[in-house]
């Protein structure tokens, strides 16, 4: 077995660049606070890259660009991000210590603002470019998943109490990625196999993408501790494995869109039975 296929230098890039900017930006006064940061960004990330991926690999697949036997290759690489994602993230739990929370506060608030502003850029930009890397850009918007969205962050900022609002949107990115994900399943078994994995990984980009502006907005924060990210990774994790095992397991994937290729075949084969019977019916007239 070759091991050069755990190395892969964009996937490494996309994880590891913008932790280790909020390491040196908003950990500054602590190797503990450093730590922590490994610990609550790794997954997420590692989630997120590996989604941006997916988006990208089921536009190719259905649109053809790409062959079937390619399905298994992209899903290898598609987790190469979810593999750095948790290496850093356990990395981080294991040196800031069991059983610690949230970071503690830091005293230069100037500073940790700019740190934010720039986290939160560079982190948007990476983003960006690895969802205009490759064709299919488009795919990103969703417009029943903006949908689903904008109604359960409507209702998470009018239900909240007074600092509580970036708690709320926080669950909401939860809830959010979740009826997402339900609402892809339900549309792909209607038939709309592409349309169904879509949605669903849209739901789960954008709930992972506002999770982590959120953290990064409330970092050293009276809100933060309400975040609670240790216990939120591992709901990102459930999430996205579900979605994952349901979608995207390689031979799932490729019976979804083989079954819709058969489905379209009959359909055409009827149509052409159609077309025959109405050409002999208008001969034996």
């Amino acid at each position: 077995m070759d091991l050069s296929i755990f190395v892969n230098p964009m996937a490494f890039l996309f994880v590891c660049f913008p932790i280790g900017t909020a390491m040196i930006l908003l950990g500054f006064e602590s190797a503990i606070d450093r730590a922590i940061l490994m610990r609550d960004m790794g997954i997420p990330i590692g989630v997120l890259g590996s989604l941006v991926g997916t988006q990208q690999m089921v536009f190719a697949f259905d649109a053809g660009l790409r062959e079937a036997d390619w399905i298994y290759s992209a899903t290898a690489v598609m987790f190469i991000t979810i593999l750095y994602g948790g290496a850093v993230s356990g990395l981080g739990f294991f040196l800031s210590g069991s059983g610690r929370g949230a970071a503690k506060k830091i005293k230069n608030r100037r500073r940790l603002s700019l740190g934010k502003a720039i986290v939160l850029f560079t982190f948007s930009f990476l983003v960006l470019y690895a969802a205009l890397s490759a064709p299919g850009a488009f795919e990103f918007i969703q417009p029943i998943t903006l949908s689903i969205f904008f109604v359960v962050a409507v209702i998470a900022l009018l239900t909240a109490k007074h600092g509580y609002y970036m708690s709320n949107l926080s669950q909401g990115c939860l809830i959010g990625s979740m009826a997402a994900v339900m609402t892809g399943i339900v549309i792909l078994f209607i038939g709309y196999t592409a349309e169904g994995i879509l949605i669903a990984g849209a739901g789960l980009v954008y709930g992972i993408l506002g999770y982590m502006m959120i953290y990064v907005s409330t970092y050293s924060t009276d809100e933060s501790p309400q975040i609670a990210a240790t216990r939120t990774n591992w709901h990102w994790i459930e999430i996205a494995g579900f979605y994952i095992f349901m979608f995207l397991a390689p031979d799932t994937l490729l019976d979804n869109f083989q079954e819709a290729d058969v489905q379209e075949q009959i359909l055409q084969l009827e149509n052409q039975i159609i077309s025959l019977q109405e050409q002999l019916d208008e001969t034996s007239r």
